[in-house]
């Protein structure tokens, strides 16, 4: 898989094997702050790095839907172009 990524081969073959789409979750999206004691962490994305993901999501050809819109577009004839949808908890 490696060799396919370095060789830009991934990008000719996405359309076969990047599948129908995504669900992207995230708790906290809030600016780094340090805490003493903070084990959720992992948990949480920056401002500025959801603003970069909805761009490459969008530069490759993604449509953002609402999570209720998943079932319908997974039974969806039109598998043409992949979806992403959000949830914050």
């Amino acid at each position: 898989m490696s060799a396919l990524a370095l060789t830009g081969a991934a990008r000719l073959a996405a359309s076969r094997t990047r599948g129908l789409g995504a669900i992207l979750m995230a708790h906290h999206v809030r600016p780094t702050t340090a805490r003493r004691f903070d084990p959720n962490r992992i948990l949480e994305i920056t401002p500025q790095f959801l603003d970069a993901v909805l761009g490459r999501v969008k530069k490759r050809g993604y449509e953002i839907i609402p999570l209720d819109a998943v079932p319908a577009r997974l039974l969806a004839a039109d598998r043409t172009r992949p979806f992403v949808a959000l949830t914050f908890d």
